[in-house]
């Protein structure tokens, strides 16, 4: 919320630490899952809550064939 409020009157700036982030993963070739997984893992480094959504492209790259 506090990021909203900041948008909304620029003058504000936000103390709010990230506490989650969502990465998207829309294609399933090798170098979009790796720089997701990538970032996924920085995130949990930095004790941010992060999570993968794949997409119906993106699914390719979890399914067992």
């Amino acid at each position: 919320m506090e990021v909203l409020q900041a948008v909304k009157n620029p003058q504000t700036k936000p103390d709010a630490k990230v506490k989650k982030v969502m990465i998207i993963v829309s294609k399933a070739t090798l170098e979009n899952v790796y720089a997701s997984f990538i970032l996924a893992n920085g995130a949990r480094m930095e004790g941010i809550e992060a999570e993968l959504f794949f997409t119906f492209f993106g699914l390719e790259a979890i399914n067992k064939k």
